[in-house]
C-alpha cells in the first residue's frame, strides 16, 4: 500500500510497484491456503480466522482513508492557497491526525489565523483521542485539562498524553461543576480554547462557563434540527444519549440555537467543519479580520444537510415535530424567548 501511494505521487518506479503486487499475491495465496486448511477443522476456529482477517481489513482501510485524506490535505494546499474567501481557506487545511473528523487541521489553521494566548485548553468530554485538543495536546506541545466521565476513557487518556501538560480528570460534566472544573485545573480568564463534546447538554455547559474566556470555542451540534430551528434538549444533569427509552437523534442543540448563544456571549460564528458536526466560534475581540457567517450559510457550506437528511427520513422530514408530537420536549428559543435559560 505505501508502495502504491509513492507510486501514485510519483515516487515509486514501475519495479518497486511490480515487487509490491508480487508481495500482495504472496499474502493472498498463503491466507488461502491457510483458510483451505483451517476447513478441516472445527467452526469455530474457521470462524476465529475470518474474524480476525475482517479486523485486518477494516484496519487497513482505515489506514487507507486517513492516507487519503491526508494526500488531498497536501493537494489542496499546493493548488488552492489564497483564495478570496478566508472561511473556506480555513476548511482547505482541514486534516485529521487525532480528532474525530479533520478538525485537527482546520483549528490549527484558525490559531494561525486569530494568534494564540498561551496555548492552553479545556476538552469537556475528550473520549480517548482527547478530541479537538488532543492534536494541539500531542504535537504542538498545547497544555490544558481533558474531561472525560468513563473510568476506561480516562486510564486511555492517561497513558495516551503527557500527564505533566495535561490534566485528565474523570468527571460528569454539568452547568452546575463545569466553572470549578475548570478553576481548580488553573484555567481561569483567557485560554485559547474550549472544546464541548458531551452528547447531551452542550449548549447548556456553554451557557453556564464564566471562569474561563476561551479565545476559540467548538462546540458539537445536533444537524438533524436543521438550519434555522432555535431548539434545545432541556436541561438534565443525567442526561446521556444513550438511555434506550429516547430516540438517539434526540440530543443537543441545533446550530441556530448554539449561534444566538454565542452572540450574548461575545463570540461569532465563523464556520461548520465540512461533515457538519462541530461548529466554531471566535471571540469578538479576537481576529477582526476574520467575519462572523450565520448558523444557515454555515450549515449550507457543510454536509450537515446531507447527514440529517438520513435521521430526518425516519421522522417524515421534520424531527422537531416528531419529538413534540412523541412527548420529547424541546426549548424553543424563537417562542421561549432569546435566552433559553430555564431552570
Amino acid at each position: 500500500m505505501r508502495a502504491l501511494l509513492r507510486r501514485l505521487l510519483g515516487a515509486a518506479s514501475t519495479a518497486q510497484m511490480d515487487e509490491a503486487l508480487e508481495r500482495l499475491r504472496r499474502i493472498d495465496a498463503t491466507l488461502e491456503s491457510v483458510v483451505g486448511a483451517r476447513e478441516g477443522e472445527d467452526g469455530r476456529g474457521h470462524e476465529a480466522l475470518l474474524r480476525e482477517i475482517a479486523d485486518r481489513a477494516r484496519g487497513i482501510q482505515s489506514s487507507a482513508r486517513r492516507t487519503d485524506g491526508n494526500v488531498q490535505t497536501l493537494l489542496r494546499r499546493a493548488y488552492l492557497q489564497g483564495t478570496p474567501d478566508p472561511h473556506q481557506e480555513l476548511v482547505r487545511h482541514r486534516f485529521r491526525i487525532q480528532s474525530q473528523n479533520e478538525e485537527d487541521g482546520i483549528t490549527l489553521a484558525l490559531f494561525a489565523r486569530v494568534g494564540v494566548a498561551g496555548r492552553s485548553f479545556a476538552e469537556l468530554g475528550a473520549g480517548t483521542n482527547g478530541g479537538n485538543s488532543g492534536f494541539l495536546a500531542q504535537e504542538c506541545g498545547w497544555s490544558g485539562l481533558m474531561v472525560e466521565a468513563s473510568d476506561g476513557r480516562v486510564e486511555r487518556l492517561r497513558q495516551r498524553f503527557d500527564t505533566g501538560r495535561v490534566q485528565v480528570s474523570g468527571s460528569w460534566i454539568t452547568r452546575e461543576n463545569v466553572n470549578d472544573l475548570l478553576s481548580d485545573h488553573g484555567l481561569t480568564g483567557e485560554i485559547d480554547l474550549v472544546s464541548i463534546d458531551i452528547d447531551g447538554n452542550d449548549y447548556w455547559v456553554w451557557e453556564a462557563l464564566t471562569a474561563a474566556q476561551p479565545r476559540v470555542v467548538i462546540v458539537e451540534f445536533n444537524a438533524a434540527f436543521g438550519a434555522t430551528r432555535r431548539v434545545v434538549v432541556p436541561y438534565d444533569a443525567e442526561f446521556s444519549r444513550e438511555t434506550r427509552e429516547r430516540p438517539h437523534a434526540y440530543y443537543g442543540t441545533s446550530l441556530g440555537a448554539l449561534a444566538s448563544l454565542a452572540e450574548r456571549k461575545g463570540y461569532r460564528l465563523v464556520l461548520v467543519e465540512p461533515r457538519g458536526i462541530n461548529a466554531y466560534f471566535v471571540r469578538n475581540d479576537v481576529g477582526a479580520d476574520l467575519a462572523g457567517v450565520s448558523a444557515e450559510v454555515a450549515y449550507a457550506r457543510s454536509a450537515a444537510g446531507m447527514g440529517a437528511a438520513k435521521v430526518t427520513a425516519k421522522y417524515d422530514g421534520d424531527v422537531v415535530s416528531a419529538f413534540e408530537a412523541a412527548g420529547l420536549p424541546l426549548v424553543d428559543l424563537d417562542q421561549d424567548g432569546s435566552s433559553g435559560s430555564r431552570r
